[in-house]
C-alpha cells in the first residue's frame, strides 16, 4: 500500500536525487526541490569551474566526487544534476540511500524545445550553434543529438540487460505532461506534499527560434529517435 511504502521510505532516510535531462521542466523542479527538501545540492561544473579542472576529460565526474566528499557533513535531503549513467552509478554505489528519479517528455517536443533554447542570441554559444545547425533539420541529422533521452538514462545499448539496470537505478519516472501530479507524489513519499508553484527557464518564442511542428518534422524526428 502507498501509505506503507511512504512510511518505510521516510524511515530509511532517503535522499531524493533528480536526474535532470535538458528541457524537461528541470529548472522548475530543481527550484522546488531546493525549497521543499533542503539542504539541496546542484551537482554541476559552473562557469568558473568551482574548483573543478575543466581540462580533465570528465569534469562532471570531479563535481560528483566533490558532492560525495561533502555529503557526510551536510547530509543532503535532495540533489540534482545533468548526470550520465556512469555518474549515477558512482553515486548509487557510494550512497545506497539515494533514490533517483527523472522526468521524460514527448521526444519531438523535447528536441524542438532544446533547439529553440539554443538558438536565440542570449544563449552563450549562439553563433557557433547557428553556424553548425542553421535549421532544425540539420540539428535532427546530428547523431550527437539523437536518442538523447535514452542515452542519458539507459546508455548506448538498448538490450534487455540495460532495461533491467535502468529499472534498478530509478525510483520513479515522471512525465512533463503530468509534472504537477508526479511532483506531488514524490514529495508525499517524503512526508511533505508540495505543488509546483512556478515554471522557470521557459524558452520564449521569438523570430530567431521559430519552429513549426509539421507532420514532416515529427516524422523526421521520430525516425532520428529510432535509429
Amino acid at each position: 500500500p502507498t501509505e506503507t511504502f511512504a512510511s518505510r521510505f521516510q524511515r530509511d532516510g532517503h535522499m531524493l536525487m533528480f536526474h535532470h535531462i535538458p528541457k524537461t521542466a528541470g529548472s522548475s523542479l530543481t527550484r522546488e526541490l531546493s525549497l521543499t527538501l533542503p539542504p539541496y545540492q546542484n551537482i554541476h561544473v559552473g562557469p568558473d569551474g568551482h574548483g573543478v579542472d575543466r581540462t580533465k576529460s570528465d569534469p562532471l565526474a570531479l563535481a560528483v566526487d566533490a558532492f560525495l566528499t561533502e555529503e557526510p557533513s551536510r547530509r543532503f535531503r535532495s540533489a540534482s544534476g545533468h548526470l550520465r549513467p556512469k555518474h549515477l552509478q558512482t553515486v548509487r554505489e557510494q550512497l545506497p540511500y539515494v533514490s533517483v528519479f527523472t522526468v521524460l517528455r514527448d521526444p519531438v517536443a523535447r528536441v524542438i524545445s532544446d533547439y529553440r533554447y539554443s538558438s536565440p542570441p542570449k544563449h552563450t554559444p549562439h553563433k557557433e550553434f547557428i553556424a553548425k545547425f542553421p535549421t532544425i533539420e540539420a540539428y535532427l541529422d546530428s547523431e550527437q543529438h539523437q536518442n538523447k533521452m535514452w542515452r542519458l538514462v539507459g546508455g548506448r545499448d538498448m538490450s534487455e540487460d540495460s532495461l533491467k539496470r535502468l529499472y534498478n537505478r530509478y525510483l520513479f519516472f515522471g512525465l512533463v505532461e503530468d509534472l504537477t501530479l508526479h511532483f506531488e507524489f514524490l514529495t508525499s513519499l517524503l512526508g511533505c506534499p508540495k505543488t509546483i508553484a512556478t515554471r522557470a527557464n521557459v524558452t520564449q518564442a521569438s523570430d530567431s527560434n521559430k519552429v513549426a511542428q509539421t507532420p514532416e518534422l515529427r516524422r523526421r524526428n521520430e525516425h532520428a529517435d529510432s535509429d
